[in-house]
């Protein structure tokens, strides 16, 4: 006992710290087995379980929901888009009723004479006219008539004389600097002014209807066929024979890419006319865009070439030629561009020509308005200085700025989702789209 009391003496310290040992691994194994312990344990295992998750596939929903949102909201302002770019791409045909296929058989017919009235009004929504015909050289030569006829009654009241005067003389040709006109069409009367009067340029019947043509039209633009504006499309081999759906398809197009450029042209001038003021008369000789030279449309562009557009020649009043489209030799080769589009499924694309003459300093004005009428791109330009004197000579006054002929060559993109409903099977079949609607 003694040893065992000197042993407890001798090691108490060691034998305290134990029993408190002791007690507190029991104290933290009950508390350890109490409920909140427990669940907090759980909780902890089941935050490591998600971070161990979230090593091998990270996902964090708040984000993914954002994207889902933001997703949803490009793709709705994309539709929005969509929509508003096929509203401003869509024109309405001429006649209802002939696309794809004409409902019935007088309606090819019909349409011809729709088409060539639509034409026949492109000059005049751009306030336009051509040349003097002869109707315009007989009035001028009753006012020159009339003119004379009062200053000889003023020169007899005042008792003076005048030079006999040579029924059968042409008026003389205009002094230096004005242009040398030609002999007046056969049916005109010749002047009956004096020699020294037929050297006045308002004694000369020619020139007197250029000049009053000049300032009556605010953009010369002819319907001629030997020197036809626009393009028109022949519909016909003869009377007897309806216009084929694709003839009637190029003719509608041909059209539509017309009216836009016929559109741009007037606003333009309408533009630049607001701005002379209301005192002032607008015309050829004070706008931007003086005379329409001549639209060429070349045709559609597919990867397998150029799809021509039937054009026609001459006076058009005989047999037309079949539409260059239909025949073996219709994919041509197509001019190369800057921006290498061609036909897809989403836009069919149609190059054209346009030659015009312009005030110089409106040559960006004229592109620009052009391409803000629809989906147009100019691809190539370029434009030369108008030889006045020779274009006088030929009957055009530009006024005194300085004009020049612009010459463009232009990109049209018409999308198919709105007018492939509309194409007849020949088209289609010519653009690679094949039958199904």
């Amino acid at each position: 006992m003694a040893s065992v009391l000197a042993f407890i003496r001798t090691h108490w310290i060691s034998l305290a710290s134990g029993a408190a040992m002791l007690g507190f691994l029991a104290f933290g194994i009950l508390g350890m087995m109490s409920d909140d312990v427990e669940q907090a344990m759980q909780k902890k295992v089941s935050s490591a379980s998600q971070i161990s998750t979230l090593r091998s596939t990270p996902r964090n929903q708040d984000w993914i929901d954002a994207e889902k949102q933001r997703a949803a909201a490009f793709e709705a302002e994309y539709e929005r888009a969509l929509a508003e770019a096929h509203r401003i791409n869509k024109r309405d045909v001429l006649m209802s009723g002939v696309f794809p296929r004409a409902a019935n058989a007088a309606m090819p017919f019909t349409f011809n004479e729709r088409y060539h009235e639509a034409m026949r009004r492109l000059p005049k929504d751009l306030r336009g006219g051509d040349l003097p015909a002869a109707a315009d050289l007989q009035r001028a030569q009753q006012d020159i008539d009339e003119l004379l006829e009062q200053e000889r009654e003023k020169e007899e009241e005042g008792g003076g004389s005048r030079a006999a005067v040579d029924p059968d003389r042409v008026p003389a040709q205009a002094p230096p600097g004005v242009p040398d006109f030609a002999r007046p069409p056969s049916g005109i009367r010749p002047s009956t002014a004096t020699p020294a009067e037929g050297k006045d340029p308002k004694y000369n019947a020619e020139y007197r209807a250029r000049l009053d043509k000049a300032r009556s039209v605010q953009v010369y633009v002819s319907l001629d066929a030997e020197r036809r504006s626009f393009h028109v499309v022949p519909m016909w081999n003869d009377m007897m024979s309806a216009p084929a759906p694709a003839e009637v398809w190029f003719a509608q197009m041909a059209y539509w890419i017309q009216k836009d450029l016929v559109d741009a042209i007037a606003q333009l001038n309408r533009s630049a006319a607001e701005r002379l003021g209301s005192d002032a008369v607008p015309n050829v000789s004070s706008l931007p865009v003086k005379r329409v030279v001549s639209v060429s449309i070349d045709g559609y562009l597919t990867d397998k070439g150029l799809v021509a557009f039937p054009r026609a020649v001459g006076g058009g009043s005989g047999p037309a030629q079949p539409p260059a489209a239909m025949s073996s030799s219709s994919q041509g080769q197509a001019p190369s561009t800057l921006t290498g589009r061609k036909s897809d499924a989403d836009f069919d694309v149609v190059q054209f020509e346009l030659n015009l003459v312009v005030d110089q300093r409106d040559v960006l004005q004229v592109m620009d308005r052009i391409t803000r009428q629809n989906f147009y791109q100019i691809v190539d330009c370029d434009y030369q200085r108008v030889n006045r004197i020779k274009a006088q000579a030929e009957g055009y006054y530009y006024g005194p700025d300085p004009v020049v002929n612009l010459h463009l060559r232009v990109e049209g993109y018409f999308a198919r989702k709105i007018y492939a409903e509309l194409m007849p099977k020949e088209i289609r079949t010519l653009l690679g789209m094949g039958d199904a609607g």
